[in-house]
């Protein structure tokens, strides 16, 4: 029997496919069966699929009678998969040859009910076969990546799922089993209630550390994307589902945290992504009327509980009439702490100062440059601002001028960032450096600093 089942679901992916199944085809690790789910395609994705059979008998075809879409698609093959671990890739995507030997690594090592790894998201197929590597600081490695976890072990904001993709993690299929994990049936966001449950649900979960970008996911909008027409709409359902079942699973109430900081972000930027007109307001209207109350008037939830910055986006929402725009011009969480407790970047900042360090902050995007304007009010001057993006090196800001981050990783001190993401991405950058990385947002949000 295979030890892992890696399931495919296929709708028009001929332009790819063949690329995607060589991927899989060829990785170093090779006790696999490769389930693919013919959802109904009107191109040579069934006669490539073919093809490939008669030359490799790890292949599986199922083919279904009509169109279900890439959720219920992946509840089929999960229905037939002999493998111990299971993984959900798509037809269009490209794949590390390492992926396998690597998350299956580590399920054997740690026994765990999931491993979690780095893709590169949404990359034009013009740039999509450009390797990327991988660096983790110490302080990654130690939390994430040495040991099992689970989502009560960290806070909500330093609990590493970042993405509710379901390409870039793998799973013991008995778990899925034992807590009962189905895909949605909806266009799109159909594995947002999966990933998340599977995590509030998982005793243990790792980190899969590899050098190597083992998943790129493919952005373009050709009928070969399984899930196609993005729906605001559809968001909101996977979170109703999700917040439903927790409830009846007497989970709500422990991973409220969790969960509320997350729906919220998630809602309000949908509703800033759909350009729609039309779509918005009724996406609007209806988290305003029924949508966010679905999800929050439960029993078990104590709304004081709940984080404030979470609380502010639902409010905003359903206090504010759609025409007020006001979702448009809330504050990012970022912005929203400073202004309550901007005191304490203040206090940590004057302190390092008078200790003659040198102390940069790294990115000058929205929160940057909403902490510049504060420490301006302040009349706190640190030592200067560096970006990544050459567009705005050069440029002046506050009196600062931007400049690249290789020219101060030899003279600084401290360096500011005001994200997790950011966070671990710039410890890795400077971990040889003696350099000490400092999340503002961290500051702002710790209760007992």
């Amino acid at each position: 029997m295979e030890k892992v089942s890696v399931i495919m679901p296929l709708f028009n992916a001929a332009k790819y496919l063949p690329e995607a199944l060589k991927g899989i085809l060829e990785q170093t690790y090779t006790d696999f069966e490769l389930i693919c789910i013919n959802d109904c395609s009107t191109d040579d994705t069934a006669a490539i699929l073919m093809d490939f059979q008669r030359e490799d008998n790890r292949i599986k075809i199922m083919v279904n009678k009509e169109r279900i879409g890439a959720g219920p698609s992946r509840n089929k093959g999960l229905k037939i998969a002999k493998g111990k671990y299971v993984i959900f890739l798509d037809g269009d995507d490209v794949f590390g040859n390492k992926l396998l030997e690597t998350t299956c690594g580590m399920m054997d090592q740690y026994g765990t009910d999931v491993v979690l790894f780095d893709a590169m998201k949404h990359v034009r197929s013009e740039n999509i076969h450009r390797k990327r590597t991988k660096e983790y600081s110490q302080e990654f490695v130690e939390l994430y990546c040495e040991k099992p976890f689970c989502i009560h072990d960290f806070p909500a904001r330093k609990f590493p799922l970042w993405s509710d993709s379901i390409g870039d993690k793998m799973f013991l299929k008995s778990f899925i089993l034992d807590n009962r994990l189905e895909f949605q049936s909806l266009p799109s966001s159909n594995d947002v209630y999966f990933v998340r449950m599977a995590l509030y649900c998982a005793g243990k979960v790792i980190w899969a550390r590899s050098d190597e970008i083992l998943l790129y996911t493919r952005e373009h909008s050709e009928p070969s994307r399984i899930s196609n027409g993005r729906d605001p709409m559809c968001a909101c359902f996977a979170w109703e589902k999700l917040a439903e079942d927790l409830a009846e699973r007497n989970m709500l109430q422990d991973v409220q945290e969790h969960f509320y900081i997350t729906f919220a972000s998630v809602l309000l930027n949908r509703l800033r992504a759909e350009k729609n007109k039309e779509k918005q307001k009724k996406f609007y209207l209806f988290l305003q009327n029924e949508g966010i109350e679905k999800c929050i008037g439960f029993k078990d939830v104590d709304l004081k509980k709940i984080d404030d910055y979470a609380m502010y986006i639902l409010d905003g929402i359903q206090k504010s009439t759609y025409e007020s725009g006001r979702f448009d011009v809330l504050d990012t969480c970022f912005q929203f702490y400073i202004k309550q407790k901007g005191e304490k970047i203040c206090c940590f900042i004057t302190e390092k100062l008078l200790q003659n360090k040198n102390i940069v902050l790294w990115g000058l995007g929205i929160n940057g440059t909403a902490l510049l304007e504060y420490l301006a009010e302040h009349s706190i001057r640190i030592s200067g601002i560096v970006d990544r993006d050459e567009r705005k090196q050069g440029t002046v800001v506050y009196e600062y001028v931007v400049i690249k981050p290789d020219f101060v990783y030899q003279e600084v001190d401290y360096i500011l960032v005001v994200s997790q993401e950011v966070y671990w991405d710039v410890k890795s950058l400077v971990k040889n450096a003696g350099i000490e990385v400092v999340n503002l947002l961290d500051l702002l949000t710790e209760e007992n600093r």
